[in-house]
């Protein structure tokens, strides 16, 4: 009634109702194998009592979820809702305990403590659902002791009858009552029939040993006895163990345990384990043992975190695996850190709180010894260390390079390196470690269960080794380039053999490095400072015979630095430069001027056979790529004293005939000049010194594992910082901003233009088709898939510049080139003049058609321009002669001074900004004296700004290897759909 009336709400006119349950089962004969749980509806009466009720469905209950009070009505509709959904009239009508006692279980958990249960037959006796632990008593009177069941602290009444659910537990039940109690193992559900069914006696003279074996049976189940025969309390054992079984072939695994008893042959079990250990049972009796599960808990958790045990796979909730034997023994290393925390001098053994046991626990084949270190099995005073017999692991001396032995032997074009280490009498080979570190491993085993650990020092000079070194015929072998390197490494802690010839690459290198010459007095040219420091580092490096690469910017004067050093070495054979055609002109005219003691002949122009059969020493031959592919039997067979190898980023591509070319050439000495080192990814920089130096990163397979991927995939700093200091002794770069002061400013402008609507158009629809296109292609379609993907942004670039690009029938302007004439126009007005570059020479014709129509004058040159039309151009430009000068960016975009411009306009993007900047630097270099101002035309909200967006990224590449900051990678076909996926 009370419970009634604090549900009622005044202002309602509704009765007050709540929900009752009745049941089957298992309180009558009747119905001891189903169990049916039905649903009533109850309200008040006018005497305050609740009705009888009336039988609902699930359905109805459904809907009356608001009469949902207790947290029993909501347990029984949340399994109803779970195992069947609501649709059902009554899902658990008349249904089979023995089919599903799982389900029982939960029904009759979900009842415990309701008080709103009856019986289907008698609706009004309540039924009292208990569940609680089950324990074994003794009660002791006065003239003996009864042996009894409990759950909870209650005893079973005799009349209860017994259930035994195998798979749950057992089950008490009488009249009005339900005990339900969890029990899995089948010997104390046994054990718990007979104690019940039976009721033992015992004369009180008899009882001593019979309580003794209660205690005992505390090890498995709950048990109360009387304190008349107990002798006391005892304190349990407070430390946390942890057994370490090696793994059978590496790793290890760990197992956190606690021993509730002070006894060391006592079973270890999982911290807080609520089962077992409540008396301590001796010949003299039992004692209660005094435990404090909260406590094992936690002091078990914060040994965890303090030995970070979560960062290994879990088996059990207390149990890890770990999977190699470097994580082992760093593991190990860490716990030996902990315990040597506390572990005492010898002086303070006796005084110390740490204890250091030697025993052989009963049951588990684990030990522990005094004082050994990692190896030994040692206590704290909260944490015991157990290893099985014979099993132990140890870390003995950390692996230093002062023990290291190295012999250094010649092999013609290598030199091999061999090597050994000793640690505790073992020796070590040094291909071992080396293997180690490819591994991943830090720890070289010495046999017996010792292991030695590389310190991080050698760790660190030993990858410093793999990168200059591979392995050939069963040693390792490096270039002579490798010589910095290996200088830095092998120290004077190594004790180091090394042959006459690498005696003679390391005197040659110092030699070279203190050499300070002046330019030669031949050279008709002022160098500035930078410039002589760049000619004293291509001598130093021609000392020593290693190639070089000057990537100063464009606009440096890379060649006149060359030709300073080129003049030195007339006398070491003839001289080759390969060069793009457009370049190759200036190489004559440059070599006239300023170093005309060296008889410079352009190839192209020349007998060529006749040529090539008198060349000799002070001959300067420049031929173009093309050409030397073509040619290539003729040139191959002419040692030349030197090769040079200008706009060097033309055999960026391993692959191709004309860097095989280039590589296969004889020379004694080679040098790159290039702006652009790294254009793209890391398998360019790889292609250029597989021609200057090419023993240096070995082949692409060992090049692209050590640093390609890394580098490029996963953004390893320590990798690009070690390729860096690679090839720093053969790179010299400098910028613009870096070395020339005097150079008048440069100012970028991006202008925006807005498609016209009939533009706009055509370039979503032609976006959407080509992604549809893309859509139609299987996902290994593979190169298929790339090319198809390239032809697509070829397109859209076009359209983004004018839609005559695509389409000949267009016969409008284009909002692009609109932009260009009105910008243009007020150049004129203000007395301008500007470079205007595209890379598509079909663009460029539009153009030129626009600025005749208008009378505009201009100069022009592409790839099809010959070369001494080409310079006519450019000194009719220079001159004055034009306002404008229309350019092909890749074949314009180098070999040109153009300084007579002050505007550099860019009607399209191009993928790499090195090659935009190399156009820039026409106008941009030494001998202009105004600023120059960099104008581009990108269409809004189109591929024309992603362009732009990846250009920082493209920077990053070359600044991340040769300055040391941070990389682009080569950009992969997703990358380049996801372009095309962006629109308006």
């Amino acid at each position: 009634k009370t419970e009634a009336a604090s549900e009622i709400d005044p202002a309602s006119d509704e009765k007050p109702t709540r929900l009752a349950f009745r049941v089957f089962w298992p309180v009558t004969q009747q119905y001891s194998q189903s169990l049916e749980v039905l649903i009533y509806e109850q309200t008040t009466l006018k005497s305050g009592n609740w009705s009888k009720g009336k039988e609902i469905s699930w359905q109805v209950a459904r809907d009356r979820q608001h009469l949902f009070r207790t947290s029993q009505e909501k347990a029984l509709f949340k399994i109803a809702a779970d195992h069947f959904g609501w649709n059902n009239t009554n899902p658990f009508a008349y249904y089979s305990y023995t089919s599903n006692t799982p389900l029982a279980w939960k029904l009759l958990n979900a009842l415990v403590g309701a008080s709103n249960v009856t019986f289907v037959s008698d609706p009004d006796r309540l039924i009292e659902i208990t569940a609680g632990p089950l324990s074994f008593g003794a009660d002791l009177n006065e003239t003996g002791m009864r042996l009894a069941v409990l759950v909870g602290s209650e005893p079973i009444p005799a009349s209860a009858r017994f259930h035994d659910d195998r798979a749950h537990g057992v089950l008490f039940t009488a009249q009005q009552r339900l005990w339900l109690v969890p029990v899995e193992d089948q010997a104390i559900r046994e054990l718990t029939e007979e104690l019940h069914e039976t009721r033992i006696e015992v004369p009180r003279e008899e009882a001593a040993p019979i309580v003794k074996r209660l205690a005992k049976l505390s090890e498995f189940a709950r048990v109360q006895l009387p304190v008349e025969y107990q002798l006391g309390e005892i304190d349990g054992d407070r430390r946390t163990y942890l057994e370490l079984i090696p793994g059978t072939t590496a790793g290890l695994f760990v197992r956190m345990r606690v021993r509730p008893e002070p006894d060391e042959s006592a079973a270890l079990v999982f911290p807080g384990d609520e089962k077992l250990n409540q008396y301590v049972v001796s010949n003299e009796g039992y004692r209660k043992l005094n435990r404090d599960r909260d406590a094992e808990l936690l002091q078990a958790v914060a040994i965890t975190a303090e030995l970070q045990l979560d960062r290994f796979p879990k088996v059990t909730e207390w149990d890890w695996r770990i999977a190699t034997d470097d994580e082992t023994l760093e593991f190990l290393g860490q716990l030996k850190d902990r315990q040597d925390a506390c572990r005492p001098s010898p002086c303070d053994l006796k005084e110390s709180a740490c204890s250091f046991e030697s025993s052989d626990p009963q049951g588990v084949g684990l030990q522990k010894d005094n004082l050994g270190g990692l190896a030994d099995n040692s206590a704290t005073d909260d944490l015991v260390v157990l290893w099985p017999k014979g099993a132990k692991m140890r870390v003995t001396s950390e692996i230093t390079p002062s023990a290291l032995r190295i012999e250094i032997e010649d092999h013609n074009d290598w030199f091999g390196i061999q090597g050994t280490i000793e640690v505790d009498g073992h020796q070590i080979p040094l291909l071992d470690l080396l293997s180690a570190m490819k591994s991943g491993r830090e720890y070289i085993a010495l046999g017996g269960g010792l292991w030695a650990r590389i310190s991080q020092e050698f760790q660190k000079r030993l990858r410093g080794l793999q990168d200059v070194a591979h392995q050939s015929q069963g040693k390792l072998a490096v270039d002579f380039t490798a010589a910095p390197v290996l200088n830095d490494l092998f120290d004077t802690q190594i004790n180091l053999k090394a042959c006459q010839a690498w005696r003679d690459v390391l005197k040659r290198m110092d030699d070279a490095r203190d050499i300070s010459p002046d330019p030669p007095i031949s050279l008709t040219a002022e160098l500035r400072d930078y410039q002589v420091e760049g000619f004293r580092w291509l001598k130093r490096l021609a000392t020593w015979g290693a190639g070089a690469c000057l990537a100063d910017d464009m606009g440096l004067g890379k060649t006149v630095q060359a030709l300073a050093l080129l003049i030195e070495r007339m006398e070491e054979g003839p001289i080759l430069v390969v060069a793009p055609t457009s370049v190759g002109f200036n190489w004559m005219r440059e070599t006239a001027r300023f170093a005309p003691s060296i008889n410079a002949l352009a190839y192209r122009d020349s007998d060529r056979d006749e040529l090539l059969q008198s060349v000799r020493g002070g001959d300067l031959v420049v031929v173009s790529y093309g050409l030397l592919q073509r040619d290539f039997e003729k040139f191959e067979q002419i040692e030349w004293g030197t090769l040079v190898l200008d706009e060097a980023q033309a055999v960026k591509n391993a692959t191709t005939k004309t860097a095989r070319a280039v590589r296969d050439l004889n020379a004694k000495w080679r040098i790159a000049l290039t702006g652009t080192p790294i254009e793209n990814h890391l398998g360019e920089l790889w292609s250029l010194f597989r021609v200057i130096n090419p023993g240096l990163f070995g082949s692409w397979d060992r090049f692209r594992e050590r640093f390609g991927n890394p580098i490029e995939k996963n953004k390893d700093p320590e990798r690009r910082a070690a390729l860096s200091r690679m090839v720093r002794p053969f790179v010299l770069r400098r910028t613009k901003d870096e070395v020339l002061k005097e150079l008048p400013p440069r100012t970028e402008i991006e202008i925006d233009v807005e498609l016209s609507e009939p533009e706009r158009k055509r370039y979503e629809d032609a976006r959407l088709k080509i992604l549809a296109q893309l859509a139609g292609l299987d996902d290994d379609a593979g190169k298929d898939q790339r090319f198809a993907v390239l032809a697509g942004l070829m397109k859209l670039r076009q359209l983004a510049c004018h839609p005559a690009l695509q389409d000949k029938k267009w016969k409008k302007s284009s909002a692009k080139l609109d932009a260009l004439l009105e910008l243009v126009e007020e150049l004129r007005e203000e007395q301008h003049r500007a470079l205007v570059f595209s890379q598509f020479t079909s663009h460029l014709d539009l153009v030129r058609k626009a600025l005749d129509e208008r009378g505009i004058t201009y100069q022009y040159l592409d790839g099809s321009t010959p070369p001494k039309k080409r310079q006519q151009a450019v000194d009719a430009f220079q001159s004055g002669e034009s306002d404008l000068f229309l350019i092909s960016l890749k074949a314009g975009g180098t070999g040109l001074n153009l300084t007579a411009a002050d505007y550099v306009i860019h009607l399209d993007p191009w993928w790499n900004p090195a090659v935009e900047d190399q156009a820039t630097d026409r106008a941009h270099r030494i001998g202009q004296t105004r600023p120059v101002t960099v104008y581009r035309l990108v269409a809004k909200d189109t591929i024309e700004e992603k362009i732009l967006a990846m250009h920082e990224r493209k920077r990053e590449l070359v600044a991340g290897i040769l300055e040391g900051s941070d990389q682009a990678a080569k950009l992969s076909t997703d990358d380049l759909i996801d372009l095309i996926r962006v629109g308006a």
